[in-house]
């Protein structure tokens, strides 16, 4: 932090305040200030710290806010908080999910929350596929409308890594335009199709010649 704020300062000539987050676990570790000194010369920072943990007790506050952050907040501390409890996080990570179309936030919005919660809150596989059907059920009710788009938004990720991964497998390295090129398409049964041509391919040039003739939104011939 001591070295990046000079730099920022040096590079663009303004002020700058730093400012610890920290999500840490250890209540008693508050740092504030960072310093050396050699032969009598003392360099230093001192810089503002906030502590996850002290939002702990304002939980019912976190709740009620729309702050985007007060969401990323809860996440955090729910994880902290069931480390070593599955099944509670499961109904943890459950509520904040429920909690995000509750609050009014835009399509994007639930989406980048949704993937910052799945990110954080890892369950084992058992549990992963039981939050799934939970969240499927939920839409069935009608209660989350852009569950689907979530979904799709996850099969899709993985549709594109395993084109990689399958083309790395069979020719082992795969240039930047094809994985650039696949980040530009969406449908799903394209991406599919492309999955079972990237294993009968002859070469990933061949492979990327294909791509270019396709346009995002063109289905893909057997």
């Amino acid at each position: 932090m001591h070295v990046s704020n000079n730099r920022i300062s040096d590079n663009y000539g303004r002020e700058v305040v730093s400012l610890a987050v920290l999500g840490d676990d250890d209540p008693n570790w508050r740092p504030t200030r960072f310093a050396y000194s050699r032969w009598g010369f003392i360099s230093g920072t001192k810089y503002l710290m906030v502590k996850l943990l002290d939002f702990q007790p304002r939980w019912s506050e976190l709740e009620r806010s729309l702050n985007p952050f007060a969401v990323v907040i809860m996440a955090h501390l729910s994880t902290l908080n069931t480390i070593g409890k599955p099944n509670q996080r499961f109904q943890s990570k459950l509520t904040l999910v429920r909690g995000l179309y509750e609050r009014g936030y835009t399509k994007n919005e639930v989406l980048e929350l949704f993937r910052l919660i799945q990110w954080m809150m890892v369950l084992p596989k058992p549990l992963a596929i039981t939050f799934k059907q939970e969240l499927k059920r939920i839409q069935e009710e009608g209660q989350v409308p852009y569950i689907t788009d979530i979904e799709l938004d996850g099969m899709v990720i993985n549709a594109r890594e395993s084109i990689v991964d399958v083309l790395e497998s069979r020719f082992g390295t795969v240039s930047p335009q094809v994985s650039e090129r696949l980040e530009t398409i969406d449908d799903i049964n394209v991406l599919k199709q492309l999955i079972r041509q990237s294993a009968v391919i002859d070469s990933v040039e061949e492979f990327q010649l294909r791509l270019n003739e396709i346009p995002p939104s063109e289905e893909v011939s057997e």
